[in-house]
């Protein structure tokens, strides 16, 4: 249909995911991750380092359950799912938005007391808790959702600036696969 009506398509998910500002960046700061930076480089630079997740620190450390709730507040889902490795507070956090339970050692390596993602299967799990770190599922949609609004005003923001006039559509119907019953 879009080639149809001469409509060109630019998808940059992976980009996005990875980007300053983007997917990780917006779910790090909805739930209060400060002093943040990417804890998997895909590309070191002068000038700060770029790469999938985040991995920061909470301005003082919460238990485990009231950090749960925060993440659960702060994004667009009805339910999270939480893996418990303990009695240990919640101060250094790791995050990757979507589905990247691959990384759950690699946040656990890096001292992280939680990893906030979604997707996590049993057997990720279960490793996270023999490793000692929580985690935090709050599904593939609703870790990537909330950068949706977020990159609609920016894009308004820089064609604005640049003298162009382009309608710029945010998706506001799209809701995860999943239901609860």
């Amino acid at each position: 249909m879009l080639l149809k009506h001469d409509i060109a398509l630019f998808a940059a998910h992976t980009n996005l995911d990875s980007a300053k500002g983007g997917v990780n960046d917006i779910l790090a700061e909805r739930i209060g991750l400060q002093q943040r930076e990417p804890f998997v480089v895909t590309c070191p630079e002068e000038h700060g380092a770029e790469g999938m997740g985040r991995i920061g620190r909470l301005s003082s450390p919460v238990s485990l359950r009231e950090f749960a709730l925060r993440v659960k507040a702060a994004l667009p889902v009805s339910h999270i799912r939480v893996v418990s490795a303990g009695n240990r507070s919640i101060s250094k956090v790791a995050l990757c938005g979507g589905s990247a339970a691959e990384y759950i050692g690699k946040a656990a390596s890096l001292g992280a007391d939680v990893y906030v993602t979604g997707d996590v299967r049993y057997h990720d799990a279960q490793h996270a808790a023999e490793m000692g770190i929580h985690v935090i599922d709050a599904g593939h949609f609703g870790t990537e959702f909330p950068v949706v609004s977020v990159l609609k005003t920016q894009l308004e923001r820089e064609l604005a600036g640049a003298g162009e006039k382009v309608e710029i559509a945010e998706d506001a119907e799209s809701k995860d696969f999943f239901e609860v019953l």
